[in-house]
């Protein structure tokens, strides 16, 4: 006798049981193997959730990228990420990376409570306040992607920077038929059906499990198929999660949480496959989203089809993006040290000093909240250097934040304490 088919509280309704939890890690570990790292668990008020800890191999300080968080898609959890997490951490030895597996999904509960994006912002805030992060680099793929970029809406100062791959989020509900916008909206009677439309759906089709799967997880691959077939048979609460997720959860209609997310300044790259029918970049780009990859010859599972190739695209855009804000922070370091100068020279060195001290200081900090304006930048004149001022601005307003590279910085603007002219001060730092 099949059990009876769970539906979670639509948005608006108030929770009425608790957590229904999910599978132990060594049943999962027995079926797929130890391709992730030991589970780590955070315990919240909506349940236990699973997360998975990629530590640094390696310390060079100059390196922004230190955070990343990986956002996996609606049924496929964390391990489906696996493969892409290990390549990016090869190629950023410096950086701690995490991958969570979401509410009703591999080894994380499911919350018997409204699958809204909120539920899913505040698993991904509490988790960084556990791990101590100010704010981290995210990659979401798929519902990952939709989560990342409602995020970034909501909560900016989260978010260093956003990598989208293949983002659900910008499907609309007019698209769909009426029968099937009824199995959106759900009731009495429909609940069966609804679950059943959806999970093909999302398949494209009937799950179909690789019948050589066990020896291909024998060799170290993930197969996806396989773990999803493993969820909606021993997750209790995930196929009532994939339905909540679908309905609620972002994967459909967030273009105006988009348009914030790439109105807000975040760094960011969309990476997409040719033949997605998920995600355009005509898609993107009408929320606003300009910087987006096309992998040619895949579709919406290029995150674990072509993880090289989505891996060279983040690297670069990394690697980009850190030598963009090196230029901008010293820029800010070199005005402060010009003004600290230029006041000690008119016997205010006091007051300069501390003014120094202060600006050093907030260079120094890892505080999310704050954000720099970096709308003026250094310009280079017949060998001089003029500079005009960045501006502090709230952070609910405007700004971009800067990834935290402090150490090689901080050690170019005490250098000018010792007496570096202004020239100098740009020339050690790179300029």
């Amino acid at each position: 006798m099949s059990a009876p088919l769970i539906v979670l509280p639509r948005p608006g309704e108030t929770a009425t049981a608790k957590p229904i939890p999910a599978p132990s890690e060594a049943a999962f570990i027995q079926t797929f193997g130890q391709l992730l790292p030991p589970a780590s668990y955070l315990h919240t008020p909506n349940g236990r959730v699973a997360y998975y800890q990629l530590s640094p191999s390696a310390n060079d300080a100059a390196t922004s990228i230190r955070r990343v968080l990986f956002v996996h898609g609606v049924q496929t959890p964390a391990i489906g990420l696996q493969p892409l997490a290990k390549e990016l951490s090869s190629r950023f030895p410096s950086a701690q990376c995490v991958l969570v597996d979401l509410w009703g999904h591999g080894l994380t509960d499911t919350p018997f409570a409204p699958h809204e994006p909120a539920l899913f912002h505040k698993l991904l805030e509490a988790l960084m306040a556990h791990l101590d992060w100010p704010d981290a680099h995210l990659i979401g793929y798929s519902f990952g992607g939709s989560t990342t970029a409602t995020l970034a809406a909501a909560r900016p100062g989260l978010v260093s920077s956003m990598v989208l791959v293949a983002p659900a989020g910008l499907l609309r509900e007019a698209q769909f038929s009426e029968t099937e916008r009824m199995y959106l909206r759900g009731g009495n009677g429909l609940e069966e059906a609804a679950k059943d439309w959806i999970l093909e759906f999302l398949e494209g089709g009937q799950l179909v499990v690789p019948s050589d799967w066990k020896e291909r997880v024998a060799r170290g691959e993930v197969v996806a198929e396989a773990v999803r077939d493993w969820e909606l048979k021993e997750h209790r609460g995930h196929l009532a999660s994939v339905v909540a997720v679908f309905r609620d959860g972002g994967a459909l209609d967030r273009h105006a949480d988009f348009a914030r997310a790439a109105a807000t300044g975040i760094p960011a790259l969309g990476v997409l496959g040719e033949t997605d029918e998920v995600c355009s970049v005509q898609d993107l780009h009408e929320v606003g989203f300009k910087n987006v990859a096309v992998i040619p010859q895949v579709g919406h599972g290029v995150a674990r089809q072509r993880v090289s190739e989505v891996a060279q695209l983040i690297e670069g855009f990394w690697k980009d993006f850190v030598r963009d804000d090196k230029d901008r922070m010293v820029a800010l370091a070199t005005f402060v040290f010009v003004e600290w100068r230029g006041t000690e020279r008119r016997g205010e060195a006091g007051a300069l000093t501390d003014m120094f001290g202060v600006c050093v200081s907030l260079l120094e900090c890892h505080i999310a909240s704050i954000r720099w304006d970096y709308m003026h930048l250094v310009e280079r004149l017949d060998g001089n250097v003029k500079l005009y001022s960045p501006g502090i601005v709230d952070d609910d307003v405007h700004g971009l934040q800067p990834p935290l590279i402090f150490g090689a910085l901080n050690a170019e603007v005490r250098s000018a304490q010792g007496g570096l002219d202004e020239l100098d001060c740009v020339r050690s730092a790179g300029i």
